[in-house]
């Protein structure tokens, strides 16, 4: 299984960071996609490639992160992106949910990110929340990634929230939808939405991710998350879609291999 959305540098594992590193491989992972989401924290981003193989990175600002970062800072990232390890653009996109940053700040530096994308043909991690009221980030994120995309990129829309015509409109775009713990909270109602979704697009459209150290899975929540919680997730996912949890695993890592290339020839592998 592949975990395609983790912050293991994160200060939460500053105590411990080598040995859940260990026990991620140790639990059965193939692999981890760490995403970079600011620059202060990248020195610690690549200390975490460093430590496995079988450890990926992103480059990009988090929206959260842009009302503290300049544009200077974030195309002072730009060059990290022809990294060997480094195999997608992001975390960027909008966030209308926390009011971290203003919006046509947030709006500004996802499109910068989304032309990255395009320019080098690596794929976006996509962050994209909302209220339940006031302006949509769902239909913002698909206008700019329409826009500025000129059809020439994919990606994730990571933790994906919205619902069944923002999927359609995603998976057009060559978009995956990513699932983690959240699926595991209201689940009657997670169940519905997510068979809906898959119904729709094809479950060959979903990735698992943790987006740890966050969204631990129920009943876990009250305890850090890693990437050793894919295999609960992939389980929530199976039992949703009335699928064997092996058929979830082939199907979400065929499609990470698809969209961000982890093991193939020109991505080093363990």
């Amino acid at each position: 299984m592949i975990d395609t959305h983790a912050h293991l540098h994160s200060r939460q594992y500053d105590a411990d960071r080598a040995e859940v590193v260990s026990a991620i491989f140790t639990a059965g992972l193939r692999y981890v996609l760490e995403v970079n989401i600011d620059p202060p924290g990248w020195p610690v981003a690549q200390s975490v490639f460093a430590m496995d193989a079988r450890i990926f990175g992103t480059v990009g600002i988090h929206p959260h992160d842009t009302g503290r970062a300049s544009l200077a800072d974030l195309e002072a990232l730009r060059g990290e992106l022809d990294g060997p390890r480094i195999l997608a653009v992001g975390e960027c996109g909008l966030d209308y949910y926390r009011d971290y940053a203003p919006y046509d700040v947030q709006r500004e530096f996802f499109r910068r990110q989304v032309r990255w994308s395009r320019e080098t043909g690596k794929p976006l991690v996509v962050h994209s929340r909302q209220k339940r009221e006031g302006p949509s980030a769902h239909a913002d994120v698909l206008a700019i990634l329409e826009e500025e995309g000129g059809g020439e990129v994919r990606g994730v829309i990571h933790c994906f929230s919205g619902d069944l015509e923002v999927a359609r409109r995603a998976h057009a775009l060559g978009f995956k939808l990513g699932m983690g713990g959240a699926i595991s909270y209201g689940r009657k109602k997670n169940q519905e939405w997510v068979a809906e979704i898959a119904d729709a697009i094809g479950p060959e459209s979903f990735l698992l991710e943790t987006d740890c150290p966050y969204l631990t899975p129920h009943p876990h929540q009250a305890e850090r998350n890693d990437p050793r919680f894919i295999p609960q997730i992939a389980e929530y996912l199976a039992t949703y879609l009335a699928l064997p949890v092996e058929e979830i695993d082939r199907m979400t890592d065929a499609a990470a291999i698809d969209l961000f290339g982890f093991g193939k020839s020109d991505a080093p592998s363990a």
